[in-house]
Protein backbone atom coordinates (compact mmCIF):
# COMPACT_ATOMS: atom_id res chain seq x y z
CA UNK A 1 0.00 0.00 0.00
CA UNK A 2 2.99 2.26 0.86
CA UNK A 3 4.46 1.77 -2.62
CA UNK A 4 1.10 2.71 -4.25
CA UNK A 5 0.63 5.60 -2.20
CA UNK A 6 4.08 7.37 -3.32
CA UNK A 7 3.56 6.41 -6.93
CA UNK A 8 -0.11 7.63 -6.66
CA UNK A 9 1.31 10.97 -5.22
CA UNK A 10 4.81 11.64 -7.16
CA UNK A 11 4.61 14.54 -8.76
CA UNK A 12 0.61 15.48 -7.94
CA UNK A 13 0.87 15.82 -4.44
CA UNK A 14 1.28 19.58 -3.75
CA UNK A 15 3.01 21.22 -0.88
CA UNK A 16 0.08 22.58 0.49
CA UNK A 17 -1.45 18.93 1.02
CA UNK A 18 1.26 18.08 3.25
CA UNK A 19 0.73 21.54 5.68
CA UNK A 20 -2.92 20.19 5.19
CA UNK A 21 -2.22 16.70 6.53
CA UNK A 22 -0.20 17.66 9.23
CA UNK A 23 -2.48 20.15 10.53
CA UNK A 24 -5.38 18.00 10.17
CA UNK A 25 -2.74 15.52 12.21
CA UNK A 26 -1.91 18.43 14.69
CA UNK A 27 -5.43 19.10 15.70
CA UNK A 28 -6.18 15.49 16.61
CA UNK A 29 -3.30 15.67 18.92
CA UNK A 30 -4.22 18.24 20.53
CA UNK A 31 -7.77 16.83 21.00
CA UNK A 32 -6.90 13.30 21.97
CA UNK A 33 -3.63 13.14 23.93
CA UNK A 34 -3.71 9.34 23.58
CA UNK A 35 -4.13 8.84 20.08
CA UNK A 36 -2.36 6.06 18.22
CA UNK A 37 -1.05 5.76 14.89
CA UNK A 38 -3.41 2.98 13.91
CA UNK A 39 -6.23 4.88 15.35
CA UNK A 40 -5.13 7.94 13.20
CA UNK A 41 -4.70 6.49 10.03
CA UNK A 42 -8.42 4.80 10.41
CA UNK A 43 -10.38 8.36 11.56
CA UNK A 44 -8.54 10.26 8.87
CA UNK A 45 -8.37 7.91 6.04
CA UNK A 46 -4.66 8.10 5.41
CA UNK A 47 -1.86 5.13 4.50
CA UNK A 48 1.04 4.98 6.98
CA UNK A 49 3.44 6.82 4.34
CA UNK A 50 1.06 10.30 4.77
CA UNK A 51 0.94 9.57 8.71
CA UNK A 52 4.83 9.23 8.26
CA UNK A 53 5.23 12.50 6.67
CA UNK A 54 3.21 15.01 8.48
CA UNK A 55 4.92 13.36 11.85
CA UNK A 56 8.34 14.13 10.09
CA UNK A 57 6.94 17.44 9.15
CA UNK A 58 5.57 18.72 12.73
CA UNK A 59 8.77 17.31 14.10
CA UNK A 60 10.93 19.51 12.09
CA UNK A 61 9.03 22.55 12.69
CA UNK A 62 9.13 21.62 16.20
CA UNK A 63 5.25 21.12 17.12
CA UNK A 64 5.84 17.36 17.80
CA UNK A 65 8.40 15.88 19.93
CA UNK A 66 8.84 12.15 21.12
CA UNK A 67 7.67 11.15 24.21
CA UNK A 68 7.77 7.96 26.53
CA UNK A 69 5.04 8.47 27.94
CA UNK A 70 1.69 8.47 25.44
CA UNK A 71 0.12 5.66 23.37
CA UNK A 72 1.63 7.44 19.79
CA UNK A 73 4.92 7.90 21.40
CA UNK A 74 4.78 11.78 20.42
CA UNK A 75 3.32 15.04 21.92
CA UNK A 76 2.01 18.02 20.56
CA UNK A 77 4.06 21.10 21.62
CA UNK A 78 2.16 25.27 21.53
CA UNK A 79 3.32 26.77 18.21
CA UNK A 80 4.91 29.65 20.43
CA UNK A 81 7.46 27.01 21.77
CA UNK A 82 8.38 25.98 18.47
CA UNK A 83 8.74 29.66 16.71
CA UNK A 84 10.94 30.30 19.48
CA UNK A 85 12.88 27.54 18.83
CA UNK A 86 13.03 28.36 15.48
CA UNK A 87 13.85 31.96 15.52
CA UNK A 88 17.21 30.73 17.80
CA UNK A 89 18.63 28.10 15.79
CA UNK A 90 17.97 31.26 12.74
CA UNK A 91 20.03 33.80 15.23
CA UNK A 92 22.78 31.31 16.10
CA UNK A 93 23.36 30.40 12.15
CA UNK A 94 23.31 33.93 11.63
CA UNK A 95 26.51 34.75 14.33
CA UNK A 96 27.80 31.25 13.11
CA UNK A 97 27.73 32.80 9.28
CA UNK A 98 29.43 36.15 10.82
CA UNK A 99 32.30 34.52 12.70
CA UNK A 100 32.87 32.39 9.36
CA UNK A 101 33.18 35.24 7.51
CA UNK A 102 35.27 37.15 9.54
CA UNK A 103 37.71 34.11 9.71
CA UNK A 104 37.67 33.69 5.92
CA UNK A 105 38.38 37.11 5.12
CA UNK A 106 41.49 36.90 7.26
CA UNK A 107 42.23 33.89 5.47
CA UNK A 108 41.99 34.96 2.66
CA UNK A 109 44.28 38.05 2.82
CA UNK A 110 46.94 36.14 4.54
CA UNK A 111 46.90 34.33 1.30
CA UNK A 112 46.87 37.10 -0.97
CA UNK A 113 49.84 38.38 0.81
CA UNK A 114 51.72 36.72 3.66
CA UNK A 115 51.99 33.46 2.58
CA UNK A 116 51.93 34.41 -1.58
CA UNK A 117 53.93 31.69 -3.35
CA UNK A 118 56.32 31.67 -6.22
CA UNK A 119 53.23 30.68 -8.52
CA UNK A 120 51.55 33.89 -7.29
CA UNK A 121 54.42 35.79 -8.11
CA UNK A 122 54.83 34.51 -11.18
CA UNK A 123 51.86 35.68 -12.24
CA UNK A 124 50.80 38.80 -14.01
CA UNK A 125 51.73 41.54 -11.58
CA UNK A 126 49.07 44.06 -12.68
CA UNK A 127 46.37 41.73 -11.50
CA UNK A 128 47.14 42.09 -7.88
CA UNK A 129 47.79 45.64 -7.09
CA UNK A 130 47.63 47.11 -3.36
CA UNK A 131 46.93 50.96 -3.20
CA UNK A 132 47.83 52.84 0.20
CA UNK A 133 47.95 56.33 0.18
CA UNK A 134 44.71 58.04 0.59
CA UNK A 135 44.73 59.82 -2.58
CA UNK A 136 45.93 56.98 -4.71
CA UNK A 137 42.60 55.16 -2.92
CA UNK A 138 40.42 58.26 -3.87
CA UNK A 139 41.78 58.05 -7.88
CA UNK A 140 42.10 54.46 -8.07
CA UNK A 141 38.04 53.81 -7.33
CA UNK A 142 36.76 56.79 -9.33
CA UNK A 143 38.73 55.24 -11.99
CA UNK A 144 37.27 52.01 -11.98
CA UNK A 145 33.93 53.08 -11.62
CA UNK A 146 34.38 55.42 -14.21
CA UNK A 147 35.88 52.59 -16.34
CA UNK A 148 32.66 50.64 -15.42
CA UNK A 149 30.43 48.79 -19.02
CA UNK A 150 27.65 47.34 -17.19
CA UNK A 151 27.26 47.62 -13.02
CA UNK A 152 29.00 49.18 -9.88
CA UNK A 153 28.04 47.14 -7.01
CA UNK A 154 29.29 48.84 -2.93
CA UNK A 155 29.02 47.65 0.49
CA UNK A 156 30.20 48.73 3.43
CA UNK A 157 30.51 52.06 5.42
CA UNK A 158 28.69 55.42 4.01
CA UNK A 159 31.87 57.28 3.67
CA UNK A 160 32.16 55.57 0.33
CA UNK A 161 29.88 58.01 -0.96
CA UNK A 162 32.37 61.16 -0.18
CA UNK A 163 31.71 64.38 -2.00
CA UNK A 164 34.82 63.43 -4.37
CA UNK A 165 33.10 60.11 -5.67
CA UNK A 166 29.39 61.70 -5.96
CA UNK A 167 30.45 63.19 -9.53
CA UNK A 168 31.78 59.74 -11.01
CA UNK A 169 28.57 57.85 -9.06
CA UNK A 170 26.37 60.52 -11.02
CA UNK A 171 28.04 60.26 -14.47
CA UNK A 172 28.11 56.54 -14.16
CA UNK A 173 24.20 56.45 -13.90
CA UNK A 174 23.53 58.71 -16.63
CA UNK A 175 25.48 56.37 -18.48
CA UNK A 176 22.86 53.99 -18.16
CA UNK A 177 25.20 51.69 -15.44
CA UNK A 178 23.33 50.01 -12.71
CA UNK A 179 24.63 51.44 -9.21
CA UNK A 180 23.69 49.22 -6.01
CA UNK A 181 24.77 50.01 -2.59
CA UNK A 182 24.38 48.15 0.82
CA UNK A 183 25.64 50.84 3.27
CA UNK A 184 25.22 50.65 7.36
CA UNK A 185 22.10 51.94 9.04
CA UNK A 186 24.30 54.50 10.83
CA UNK A 187 24.55 56.13 7.27
CA UNK A 188 21.51 57.64 7.50
CA UNK A 189 22.36 59.59 10.62
CA UNK A 190 25.03 61.68 8.57
CA UNK A 191 24.02 64.32 6.69
CA UNK A 192 26.29 64.59 3.89
CA UNK A 193 25.98 61.08 2.68
CA UNK A 194 22.09 61.22 3.13
CA UNK A 195 21.47 64.25 1.10
CA UNK A 196 23.92 62.05 -1.57
CA UNK A 197 22.04 59.31 -1.44
CA UNK A 198 18.98 61.35 -2.29
CA UNK A 199 20.04 62.58 -5.27
CA UNK A 200 21.92 59.06 -6.79
CA UNK A 201 18.51 57.81 -5.94
CA UNK A 202 17.03 60.22 -8.07
CA UNK A 203 19.32 59.24 -11.17
CA UNK A 204 18.51 55.22 -10.44
CA UNK A 205 20.47 54.34 -7.90
CA UNK A 206 19.41 51.74 -5.10
CA UNK A 207 20.32 51.61 -1.69
CA UNK A 208 19.81 49.64 0.87
CA UNK A 209 20.83 49.31 4.99
CA UNK A 210 22.03 46.82 6.75
CA UNK A 211 22.85 47.47 10.94
CA UNK A 212 26.80 46.22 10.74
CA UNK A 213 29.04 44.44 7.61
CA UNK A 214 32.10 42.39 8.19
CA UNK A 215 33.99 44.11 5.82
CA UNK A 216 33.67 46.97 2.69
CA UNK A 217 34.60 46.36 -1.21
CA UNK A 218 33.42 47.81 -4.30
CA UNK A 219 32.78 45.24 -7.56
CA UNK A 220 33.13 46.53 -11.01
CA UNK A 221 31.20 44.37 -13.83
CA UNK A 222 32.04 40.80 -13.71
CA UNK A 223 36.00 41.12 -13.76
CA UNK A 224 37.25 43.68 -11.32
CA UNK A 225 37.37 43.64 -7.01
CA UNK A 226 38.18 46.76 -4.63
CA UNK A 227 38.60 45.64 -1.32
CA UNK A 228 39.65 47.36 2.40
CA UNK A 229 43.25 45.30 3.13
CA UNK A 230 44.20 44.93 7.03
CA UNK A 231 45.64 48.31 8.24
CA UNK A 232 49.14 47.95 8.24
CA UNK A 233 50.63 48.69 11.64
CA UNK A 234 53.67 52.16 11.47
CA UNK A 235 56.02 53.00 14.06
CA UNK A 236 54.46 55.21 15.94
CA UNK A 237 51.32 53.32 16.62
CA UNK A 238 49.64 54.79 13.88
CA UNK A 239 47.62 52.51 10.88
CA UNK A 240 48.31 52.42 7.32
CA UNK A 241 44.93 52.04 5.60
CA UNK A 242 45.55 50.02 2.09
CA UNK A 243 43.04 48.87 -0.72
CA UNK A 244 43.56 45.52 -2.56
CA UNK A 245 42.68 46.14 -6.62
CA UNK A 246 42.13 42.53 -8.42
CA UNK A 247 41.33 41.84 -11.92
CA UNK A 248 39.74 38.59 -10.76
CA UNK A 249 36.12 36.87 -11.97
CA UNK A 250 36.63 34.60 -9.38
CA UNK A 251 37.71 36.67 -7.07
CA UNK A 252 34.48 39.19 -7.90
CA UNK A 253 32.32 36.34 -8.45
CA UNK A 254 32.82 35.21 -4.60
CA UNK A 255 32.42 38.66 -3.39
CA UNK A 256 29.26 39.15 -5.25
CA UNK A 257 27.74 36.15 -3.73
CA UNK A 258 28.74 38.14 -0.20
CA UNK A 259 27.07 40.95 -1.42
CA UNK A 260 23.38 39.37 -2.65
CA UNK A 261 23.44 37.51 0.46
CA UNK A 262 23.56 41.42 2.42
CA UNK A 263 21.53 42.53 -0.70
CA UNK A 264 18.46 40.11 0.21
CA UNK A 265 18.43 40.44 3.89
CA UNK A 266 19.38 43.99 4.27
CA UNK A 267 16.15 46.71 4.24
CA UNK A 268 15.35 49.52 1.54
CA UNK A 269 16.60 52.79 2.42
CA UNK A 270 13.55 53.93 3.42
CA UNK A 271 12.00 57.88 3.05
CA UNK A 272 8.42 58.79 4.73
CA UNK A 273 6.19 61.45 4.12
CA UNK A 274 6.90 64.17 6.80
CA UNK A 275 4.04 65.44 8.77
CA UNK A 276 2.20 68.54 8.33
CA UNK A 277 2.32 68.01 4.39
CA UNK A 278 -1.50 68.62 4.08
CA UNK A 279 -3.38 67.71 1.04
CA UNK A 280 -0.52 68.43 -1.57
CA UNK A 281 0.18 65.58 -4.42
CA UNK A 282 3.25 62.98 -3.16
CA UNK A 283 5.09 64.61 -5.69
CA UNK A 284 5.08 67.76 -4.07
CA UNK A 285 5.55 66.38 -0.85
CA UNK A 286 8.83 66.51 1.46
CA UNK A 287 11.00 63.11 2.14
CA UNK A 288 13.52 62.39 4.71
CA UNK A 289 15.24 59.53 5.42
CA UNK A 290 14.05 57.48 8.27
CA UNK A 291 17.22 57.06 10.65
CA UNK A 292 18.13 54.56 12.89
CA UNK A 293 19.99 55.52 15.73
CA UNK A 294 21.75 54.60 18.90
CA UNK A 295 20.95 56.11 22.01
CA UNK A 296 22.21 59.68 22.30
CA UNK A 297 24.46 59.06 24.94
CA UNK A 298 26.14 56.77 23.63
CA UNK A 299 26.29 58.72 20.11
CA UNK A 300 27.86 61.80 21.84
CA UNK A 301 30.57 59.74 23.75
CA UNK A 302 34.11 59.26 21.81
CA UNK A 303 34.73 56.69 19.37
CA UNK A 304 36.56 53.46 20.63
CA UNK A 305 39.86 53.95 22.30
CA UNK A 306 42.38 51.97 20.46
CA UNK A 307 42.25 49.21 17.44
CA UNK A 308 41.97 46.45 19.30
CA UNK A 309 38.50 48.03 20.41
CA UNK A 310 37.25 48.81 17.52
CA UNK A 311 38.31 44.78 16.65
CA UNK A 312 36.50 43.37 19.48
CA UNK A 313 33.18 45.34 18.65
CA UNK A 314 33.28 43.95 14.91
CA UNK A 315 33.95 40.49 17.01
CA UNK A 316 30.76 41.22 19.25
CA UNK A 317 28.45 42.16 16.39
CA UNK A 318 29.77 39.29 14.53
CA UNK A 319 28.42 37.23 17.68
CA UNK A 320 31.97 35.33 18.34
CA UNK A 321 32.80 33.34 21.40
CA UNK A 322 35.04 34.69 24.30
CA UNK A 323 37.25 31.88 23.00
CA UNK A 324 37.19 32.67 19.87
CA UNK A 325 37.76 36.19 20.23
CA UNK A 326 40.74 35.56 22.56
CA UNK A 327 42.49 33.53 20.19
CA UNK A 328 42.21 36.09 17.60
CA UNK A 329 43.40 38.71 19.73
CA UNK A 330 46.08 36.84 21.08
CA UNK A 331 44.96 37.66 24.59
CA UNK A 332 43.83 35.59 27.76
CA UNK A 333 39.97 34.71 27.88
CA UNK A 334 39.58 36.60 31.20
CA UNK A 335 40.67 39.54 29.53
CA UNK A 336 37.93 39.65 26.77
CA UNK A 337 35.40 39.23 29.84
CA UNK A 338 36.33 41.89 31.75
CA UNK A 339 37.05 43.84 28.11
CA UNK A 340 32.96 42.80 27.15
CA UNK A 341 31.52 44.29 30.02
CA UNK A 342 33.18 47.14 29.87
CA UNK A 343 32.28 47.96 26.92
CA UNK A 344 28.87 46.36 27.09
CA UNK A 345 27.99 48.84 30.32
CA UNK A 346 29.61 51.74 27.97
CA UNK A 347 27.18 51.10 25.37
CA UNK A 348 24.47 50.48 27.60
CA UNK A 349 23.35 47.16 26.05
CA UNK A 350 21.64 44.30 27.67
CA UNK A 351 23.65 41.76 25.80
CA UNK A 352 27.11 41.57 24.03
CA UNK A 353 25.79 41.10 20.94
CA UNK A 354 23.62 44.10 21.24
CA UNK A 355 26.59 45.64 22.55
CA UNK A 356 27.78 45.29 18.94
CA UNK A 357 24.89 46.58 17.63
CA UNK A 358 25.00 49.29 19.34
CA UNK A 359 27.61 50.38 17.82
CA UNK A 360 27.39 49.68 14.42
CA UNK A 361 24.30 52.25 14.63
CA UNK A 362 26.86 54.85 16.43
CA UNK A 363 28.82 55.01 13.73
CA UNK A 364 31.64 53.72 15.67
CA UNK A 365 32.22 50.40 13.13
CA UNK A 366 32.53 52.43 10.24
CA UNK A 367 35.14 50.89 7.87
CA UNK A 368 37.52 53.96 7.26
CA UNK A 369 39.41 51.28 4.27
CA UNK A 370 37.82 53.70 1.73
CA UNK A 371 38.25 56.85 3.91
CA UNK A 372 39.23 59.64 1.71
CA UNK A 373 41.13 62.57 2.44
CA UNK A 374 38.92 65.96 3.73
CA UNK A 375 38.53 68.47 1.35
CA UNK A 376 41.74 70.75 0.36
CA UNK A 377 44.16 67.86 1.76
CA UNK A 378 44.46 66.04 -1.70
CA UNK A 379 47.88 66.50 -2.89
CA UNK A 380 48.51 67.56 -6.45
Amino acid sequence: MRENYAASTLGTTAQGTHREQAQALYELALEDVGWTPHGAMRRLGWPELALEDSIRLLNRLGLFAESGSTPSGWIALPPQNALGDLLGEAKTRVADFCADMTAAWDSAFDTLTVFKTSYMSHMDRSRVMVVEDPADIEATLEREIHGAASEVTLLGSGKLLANSLKPVCASTLDRGIMLRCVVRSSTAGVPQPVNIVRELLGKGAEFRTYPTLPLSFALIDRSTALFGAPPHPLADGAHHRRMIVMQSPLVNEVLRSVFDHYWYQSSPFITEISKGAGDKGAADQERKPVVMHAPTSIRQTSQPDNVQQATLLRMLAGGMTDQAISRRLGVHERTVRRKVAEITASLQASSRFQAGVNAAKAGWLDDEVFELPPEGSRTA
